[in-house]
Formats: C-alpha cells, structure tokens, sequence
C-alpha cells in the first residue's frame, strides 16, 4: 500500500465514538449537563480571577499607574489654572462695571451741576423772596432804590458749587 491522507482521515473518525448531542437528552440527563458546563465555566473564570499577575504584568501596572498620576496632576493643574484665569477675568470685569458706574455718576453730577448753573443764572435777573421754604423769583414794574440794590446784590452773587 500507497499512503493516502485520505484514508487515514477516513479511518480515524471512524474509530472515535461521536458525543452525544444535548438535545437528545432525557430531561434529568439535560439539567445534569447543564449543571456540569455551568461549574465548569465558573471554575475557569474564577480561577483567570485568582491567578496571579506575573511580573511582565505588574510592571506595565506600576507604569499605567504612574501614568495615570501624571495625567490626573496634569489635568489638576490645567483646571486650577483655568480657575485662576476665570477669577481674573470676573475680576476684571468687575473692576471695569465699577469704572463705568463711576463715570456714569460723574456725568450725572456734571450733568445735575450744570443744569442748577443754568438755573442760577436765569434766576439772578429776579428778586427773591426772603422767606424760608420755597421762594418766588418776581421783578417789580418800575424800581425803586430798594429793588435796584437788591438786583445789584442779586447780580453780585457767586455759584455755591453743589459738590
């Protein structure tokens, strides 16, 4: 005889008993089966739990903890500087709101100033009344001496700054 793969294939198989199937199983022989995979998986996945790493293995560890480190300080530190930015920012902001509040009440006082200097030399061209509370500005028909010294006098008089 020539050697055949074949053949030998063939006569291999044929010497092997098949495995039964699962579905071929009565009811109490299936829930064994079932049972023994079961344990038997368990087991496998438990023991790849317990077992321990090797050194290769704690190595690359201690290196992705190290890492890991470095990363969590990196991204501390970039956090901590935005916070810093922010603050300023506000900050600034702040500061500018205050100078635009100040100038803003600066123009209201400029604003209040003048408007009262407008006033006042309106009403230097009148008499006033020498009681206290609210006064009448008048001017007489025909003056006197009296009115004419009092006009003069009225004339004379300087803007009190309000501020």
């Amino acid at each position: 005889g020539e050697f055949s793969p074949e053949r030998s294939t063939i006569h291999e198989d044929e010497s092997r008993p098949k495995r039964q199937r699962v579905s071929g199983l009565t009811g109490k022989e299936r829930e064994r089966s079932k049972r023994m995979f079961g344990k038997m998986l368990f087991g496998t996945l438990k023991g790849i739990k317990e077992t321990k790493p090797t050194e290769k293995e704690n190595k690359r560890m201690e290196l992705d903890t190290r890492i890991q480190a470095t990363i969590d300080a990196e991204r501390k530190e970039a956090m901590e500087e935005e916070e810093k930015k922010r603050e300023e920012r506000k900050k600034k902001d702040q500061e500018f709101r205050e100078q635009q509040k100040m100038i803003k009440e600066r123009r209201r006082l400029i604003f209040k100033r003048n408007k009262m200097l407008k006033k006042f030399e309106r009403d230097r061209e009148f008499l006033k009344t020498d009681i206290t509370g609210p006064y009448v500005l008048w001017i007489p028909g025909k003056h006197n001496e009296k009115t004419q010294k009092m006009l003069e006098e009225r004339k004379n008089e300087e803007f009190k700054e309000p501020f």
